[in-house]
């Protein structure tokens, strides 16, 4: 439903996970099932990722990273009209809300964090 309207460029916004061990759980069970249809859609993908969660990059990777060395929002996704808040904790839930104004909210927060952020 998240990515259903999405077109090409569109810009697919990741608050990524601060705590390392739910990250690599969400990595393993989420983005690598998704990363086939972000090609396909050909998505300008960009994540937000706390320190502790640098890694050397692999050279199939699409997103584009900046690193923040601050507390970080929950996972959190947005893109065009959409956002998506995630918890993994324990049974990983989230909402997905329908609002331009709300998204639009998430994309300025994130497009600040991404300009201050380090490569």
């Amino acid at each position: 439903e998240l990515l259903k309207d999405a077109r090409k460029w569109d810009i697919y916004r990741n608050f990524s996970i601060e705590d390392p061990k739910e990250y690599e759980k969400a990595r393993e069970k989420v983005f690598k099932a998704i990363k086939q249809l972000l090609k396909e859609k050909r998505l300008d993908v960009r994540g937000i990722f706390h320190e502790k969660t640098r890694y050397a990059p692999t050279k199939t990777s699409i997103m584009k990273k900046r690193y923040i060395n601050f507390p970080m929002p929950p996972n959190t996704i947005t893109i065009n009209d959409k956002v998506a808040i995630i918890s993994w904790k324990a049974e990983p839930s989230g909402i997905l809300i329908h609002s331009k104004d709300i998204a639009d909210t998430y994309a300025d927060f994130f497009d600040h964090l991404w300009k201050i952020g380090k490569k």
